[in-house]
């Protein structure tokens, strides 16, 4: 068992995060997934970079009686980036590690997953010396610590870091954008530095009966406006572009 340097509920307690910002615990997990993949690539530049995000939703393949899209339960976050090594995973136990100063990480975003979910669950699978291992961990306010430990893995070739956000807290479940679109289009402008970025990896959101290529929207509607005019940073980003949150 590896302890947190710190005390976990003390820390969520005292981060802020407004109730109409529900999303904030995603873009944390999106931005770390591309921070993962920028290292990996720092070693291996021929290496294309992916990150899936999964919407799971209350009965996840039935819209209820009156056609409304269920209310939006959890996230899944996959990427194939370096993996919770052990540099990654000591700079994970600690708060405010500068592990990532570097690069514009603070070491506190996780502390967001907390406020908003009962719990993340994560499960890195990364190759150490030329074989795959595993490492499983469960980060909730009340986990003193995690059991660290690596397991063998076969039948993989390829890292894949699995971060699920599970179970949305009041009142943050209510203020969560009911459509995918609307959710593609603020990850991306949020994340619209990495999206201007030749380096940027392939995102892609997936939801029930639809997927989004979040680099093909920004590509078609946000990158083509923008070089249509003279703008500068930070770039206009019409309203229309926006679904509504309902």
């Amino acid at each position: 068992m590896r302890p947190f340097s710190i005390n976990i509920r003390g820390r969520v307690k005292n981060f802020n995060l407004p109730k109409n910002q529900p999303l904030v615990p995603l873009f944390e997990a999106i931005v770390n997934a591309i921070h993962a993949i920028g290292e990996r690539k720092s070693t291996d530049p021929s290496f294309e970079g992916q990150i899936i995000i999964r919407i799971l939703r209350d009965g996840q393949f039935v819209l209820d009686g009156t056609g409304e899209l269920p209310q939006i339960q959890s996230f899944e976050i996959i990427d194939n980036g370096i993996g919770f090594n052990e540099a990654n995973i000591a700079s994970f136990m600690e708060s405010d590690s500068t592990y990532k100063a570097q690069i514009g990480g603070k070491g506190v975003g996780r502390f967001s997953w907390l406020i908003a979910f009962e719990k993340a669950e994560i499960e890195s699978v990364y190759s150490e010396e030329d074989e795959y291992v595993k490492r499983s961990f469960d980060f909730s306010i009340s986990n003193s610590g995690i059991n660290d430990a690596l397991t063998d893995c076969t039948g993989y070739n390829d890292n894949q870091t699995t971060v699920r956000l599970l179970n949305y807290i009041k009142p943050y479940a209510d203020n969560v954008p009911k459509r995918s679109i609307t959710i593609a289009m603020r990850i991306i402008q949020h994340c619209l530095v990495y999206f201007i970025s030749d380096d940027c990896p392939r995102i892609i959101l997936q939801d029930i009966d639809e997927t989004h290529d979040l680099n093909r929207i920004f590509k078609e509607k946000i990158r083509s406006e923008a070089n249509s005019k003279t703008v500068s940073l930070p770039l206009r980003i019409h309203p229309e572009l926006f679904e509504p949150c309902s």
